[in-house]
């Protein structure tokens, strides 16, 4: 009962808090849109530990190359378009390199 009672009001907690107020940009759009894929995301896990790191890590890849991109399009700041430019670079492989693997082992 308790442990229903604390998942009810942990569902319930963002609907009770005063929503944000977001400037109302391109970016603050497309970033707010990817958060809410993010949090639709459910993966099950299996018991395998290689199988469901590589499952869950696939998901955060893409989102982190999905906002990289954002930022090269909507982005001003050098410095942080590096950063967006370095992220994809490194996660782009590994991404492909989890999704070789895991089409292996699924």
């Amino acid at each position: 009962m308790r442990r229903c009672l604390i998942a009810l009001l942990l569902t319930l907690c963002p609907t009770l808090l005063p929503a944000q107020s977001l400037p109302d940009t391109p970016s603050a759009r497309a970033f707010a849109e990817l958060d809410i894929q993010t949090r639709m995301l459910d993966v099950p896990l299996t018991g395998d530990a290689d199988i469901d790191f590589v499952r869950h890590m696939i998901p955060q890849h893409q989102r982190a190359i999905e906002m990289a991109e954002l930022v090269l399009e909507h982005g001003h700041n050098p410095e942080v378009r590096a950063m967006a430019e370095a992220v994809i670079e490194t996660r782009r492989p590994q991404l492909d390199a989890m999704l070789v693997w895991l089409a292996r082992f699924e």
